[in-house]
């Protein structure tokens, strides 16, 4: 057994990849294609949190030279994310947005957009009865449904579409059954150590699947290192703070619906009493009493009362 750091924390991600070699096994395993060569697009953005302002979500765009089994390549743009909490989501979409607006992730003939290639890593499930590694893959289809070959020269669609893997890091399964499996071992957090959860108790053999020796040398590496596990421990609060948040939200939200009902009952009582005052200004009226007697008779104001009376 060898401990590892956990890299289901963003600064132990950051870190393994920040190894090229560590790096480009890892992508190699999800993308089912030799990456060769690997440059980084973006950095990382840094939480809007002033008590937690050195605290780093991971998030970054590389620039990937991938080999296809015909022994082609292709450089592609894969856009990477990390992410714990569902309550997160949100952020896919925003910044996936900026991927396709951003006018720099071009071949190099300086016009074609690079293909997006998002790959995102979930602390949580999207559903608990689908494998660990998803794939999804645009394909073009008629009318019914029939799949199309198109050579799409131009890239309109290759362009307009981006291919997409999802890992669900809770559904690895105990035995690696893949190279994807295999590396993604390290996250499982079943093995995590019990008395230190910034430690991963790895029992694989490191040497089971191409470059799964520099991820686990890379993650084996950091554990040392007093400054990451500091900010691992910034991490610790901030999972905290946003748990404490997110259960007060909640209760929020639940107290506005609790109070919208009993605004609507009161609205509805209070249609109520307006009905039965209505009617008793109609009936007191039909029986010749003017205005004043009858706001004198029911206690309301005299305005009120000369209001009901034209109303019914």
């Amino acid at each position: 057994m060898i401990e590892i750091i956990n890299p289901i924390y963003d600064s132990a991600f950051k870190w393994l990849m920040d190894d090229d070699r560590a790096a480009r096994a890892l992508l190699s395993a999800l993308l089912k294609r030799r990456v060769v060569e690997l440059s980084m697009m973006s950095n990382e953005h840094l939480l809007n949190d002033r008590k937690h302002q050195d605290l780093l979500v991971f998030r970054r765009d590389f620039a990937a030279t991938i080999v296809a089994d015909d022994g082609s390549q292709e450089v592609v743009c894969i856009e990477l994310q990390k992410v714990w909490q569902q309550s997160e989501l949100m952020r896919f979409r925003r910044y996936l947005s900026s991927q396709y607006a951003d006018e720099s992730h071009v071949a190099d003939d300086g016009k074609t957009p690079l293909r997006i290639i998002s790959i995102y890593l979930l602390g949580h499930t999207i559903d608990s009865q689908a494998p660990a590694v998803i794939y999804v893959d645009p394909t073009a289809k008629d009318y019914d449904g029939n799949p199309l070959e198109i050579s799409d020269d131009r890239g309109f669609i290759r362009s307009l579409t981006h291919n997409m893997i999802i890992v669900q890091i809770p559904n690895l399964p105990q035995k690696p059954r893949n190279a994807a499996e295999g590396l993604l071992a390290v996250f499982d957090q079943r093995t995590m150590k019990q008395s230190d959860r910034h430690v991963i108790q790895f029992a694989g053999n490191a040497a089971d699947y191409e470059g799964m020796d520099y991820v686990v040398a890379r993650l084996r590496e950091a554990l040392g290192d007093d400054t990451m596990r500091d900010t691992m421990r910034n991490e610790d609060d901030y999972e905290s703070d946003l748990a404490d948040y997110e259960e007060k939200l909640i209760k929020a939200e639940r107290d506005k619906a609790l109070l919208r009902g009993e605004n609507a009952m009161l609205e509805d009582k209070n249609a109520a009493l307006a009905k039965q005052l209505g009617a008793a200004v109609r009936l007191l009226a039909n029986a010749g009493m003017s205005t004043d007697e009858i706001a004198a008779q029911l206690g309301i104001d005299s305005q009120i009362a000369a209001q009901l009376r034209e109303e019914n």
